[in-house]
C-alpha cells in the first residue's frame, strides 16, 4: 500500500464552510484549537448519532485542512487492515509516518471504533494489538507527531477503547449533527448557483424536504 498517493492539497475556499450551524461547529470546536496548535500536534474525535443520515465527516476534515493551509490524508479502514498478522499495525504505522513526513497535515480515520475497538470486547488479540498500535502512534513513542492534526470519525464512540479518549489522544469530542434550515438552503444554492434558476423561488424548498 502506498499511503502517498493519500496525500492531498485542499485549496481554501470561501464555499468550503457555507452552513452557518457547520460553521459555528468547525470554528469553536475545531478550527480555532487547529490554528492555534498547527505546528504541534491535536487530535479531535467526531461522531454522529447512528440513527440520524448519514454525514460525511470526510468534508469537514477536508475543509479543515483548506482552511489552515495543510495537506490532507483520508485512511480508510481497508488502508490499515491487512491479512497476515502484524500487516494492519505496520499499515498503521506507515500512515503515521507519512503524515509526519508531511506535515503539517491533517489526517483523518474513518470508522476509528473498527481500528480502536475497547480491547475488553475484542474477541481476538489480533484487535488488541491494533489498538495498541493506534495508541503508540498517537503518542508519538519513537517519533514526534508535531504538525500532524488527527481527526477520527465514529457512528459509536462507545466503542472506542477508553484509552484514545484520555488527555493527549482524542480528548475532545465534537457532535456533527443533521443540517439545520440555513445549512440546508445553503447546500442547495450552493448546487443550483450554475443552473438556470432565475425566476424560479427555491427558497421553501430546503422545509419541504426536511418536513416530508
Amino acid at each position: 500500500m502506498s499511503c502517498l498517493r493519500e496525500v492531498q492539497t485542499i485549496s481554501k475556499s470561501p464555499d468550503i464552510l457555507p452552513m452557518p450551524s457547520l460553521t459555528r461547529l468547525t470554528t469553536g470546536g475545531v478550527l480555532n484549537p487547529l490554528k492555534n496548535t498547527i505546528n504541534t500536534s491535536h487530535n479531535e474525535l467526531l461522531h454522529q448519532d447512528p440513527l440520524q443520515p448519514p454525514l460525511e465527516p470526510r468534508y469537514i476534515a477536508r475543509a479543515l485542512a483548506g482552511e489552515v493551509g495543510a495537506a490532507f490524508m483520508n485512511i480508510r479502514i481497508s488502508d490499515i487492515l491487512g491479512q497476515y498478522i502484524g500487516e494492519s499495525e505496520a499499515n498503521l504505522h506507515d500512515i503515521f509516518e507519512t503524515a509526519r513526513a508531511n506535515a503539517p497535515v491533517v489526517l483523518f480515520l474513518d470508522e476509528i471504533d473498527a481500528v480502536g475497538l475497547k480491547r475488553s470486547a475484542a474477541t481476538s488479540s489480533y484487535m488488541r494489538a491494533l489498538t495498541n498500535q493506534l495508541l503508540m502512534e498517537l503518542d508519538g513513542i519513537g517519533a514526534d507527531n508535531e504538525g500532524v492534526f488527527i481527526l477520527a470519525a465514529t457512528n459509536t464512540p462507545w466503542d472506542v477503547d477508553t484509552a484514545l479518549r484520555r488527555p493527549g489522544r482524542f480528548d475532545r469530542c465534537v457532535a456533527v449533527l443533521p443540517p439545520d434550515g440555513p445549512a440546508r438552503q445553503a447546500v442547495l444554492y450552493h448546487h443550483l448557483k450554475s443552473r438556470p434558476v432565475e425566476g424560479i423561488d427555491v427558497s421553501g424548498l430546503p422545509e419541504h424536504y426536511h418536513s416530508t
